[in-house]
């Protein structure tokens, strides 16, 4: 096991580590420092996992979500602030069977594994689940079963600098990469596979993957970690709410964009008084809608300047917008 001292330096020891149910609920605890788990050697504190939901408790100051991801069960803790416990509104609660992503602390309560939830998530297309396990798999074999003395080069480096680009710095460019082409295209929706085609997309995934996997890269290797590469990118520009699934049937995604937002922005504005209406109750209104709900403040924002710059609405006062009727 670990020294004490060293857990800290380790890579896994702040980050979610992304385990199959089976696997946490295996994790050794060290009866000495409760809260501190041990996959392989590799000391775990924050999981991430992926389920469905099977079964939801509610109480006055906390929801408890029951997940099942095919190899084990486990509850999941979802803390609500003072505010939220003592308001009269109902929190909002996931339906059962809703598949969902969920990140958190371990802990033990009365002898039971549990996570204690920083974010959960409802995984709205459901083909994320499959690549959610071939990107688990993957960690497994490639990293987390790797011993742990490969990592202590990694504690006695940490402070010196590196120019090897690291996985996140690569999936970060291939994915602002991916982003640039969706806005350069200029639609409000499109087909994943559009996307999934796009040649210099397609070149720039092969020649991350080549550079930077370990794995046997025999064709059919390739082309699954290439394909897990696009999976993982269009996942993170959903959460970060760049873009959102409009159809799972068709596996088509819309573009959040000023083509998008500015009818639901005029159909807002064009039923409120002259006076206008504030800035926040705009981005509380997009935000209730679950295909905004992921767009970030400054995203919404840049497209009320926008709107703004193209005469189509005026700021009544600082904050406050009209239409131009």
């Amino acid at each position: 096991m670990l020294d004490k001292a060293l857990r800290p330096l380790h890579p896994f020891f702040f980050a979610h580590v992304r385990l199959a149910i089976v696997d946490i609920l295996n994790l050794n605890e060290d009866s000495e420092s409760p809260g501190d788990f041990f996959f392989h050697n590799h000391p775990v504190t924050r999981v991430e996992t992926q389920g469905v939901v099977v079964n939801v408790k509610q109480r006055q100051q906390f929801l408890q979500y029951i997940i099942d991801d095919g190899t084990g069960l486990i509850p999941c803790m979802c803390w609500l602030e003072a505010d939220a416990a003592q308001s009269a509104t109902e929190p909002a609660i996931l339906e059962l069977g809703a598949l969902v992503n969920v990140r958190g602390k371990l802990s033990t309560y009365r002898q039971e594994r549990q996570i204690v939830v920083s974010t959960i998530r409802v995984e709205e297309d459901p083909n994320m689940e499959s690549w959610w396990w071939l990107e688990t798999i993957q960690l497994r074999q490639e990293v987390y079963l790797a011993p742990v003395s490969k990592f202590v080069s990694t504690f006695e480096q940490a402070a010196a600098p590196s120019n090897k680009q690291t996985k996140v710095d690569y999936e970060s460019s291939f994915q602002a990469q991916l982003l640039r082409v969706i806005d350069a295209m200029e639609v409000t929706a499109f087909p994943y596979s559009h996307i999934r085609q796009h040649s210099e997309l397609v070149a720039s995934a092969v020649e991350l993957v080549r550079k930077h996997s370990t794995v046997d890269r025999s064709s059919e290797v390739e082309e699954s970690l290439v394909s897990s590469l696009f999976a993982r990118c269009m996942r993170r520009l959903v959460a970060e709410g760049h873009v959102f699934m409009l159809d799972v049937q068709q596996d088509t995604y819309g573009v959040v964009n000023v083509a998008t937002l500015q009818p639901i922005i005029l159909e807002m504005l064009g039923s409120s008084a002259a006076s206008g209406v504030q800035q926040e109750s705009i981005l509380d209104k997009l935000k209730m809608e679950p295909k905004f709900r992921s767009s970030s403040r400054t995203k919404i924002i840049s497209v009320l300047d926008a709107l703004v710059e193209a005469s189509v609405i005026f700021e009544v006062e600082p904050k406050r917008f009209a239409v131009l009727r």
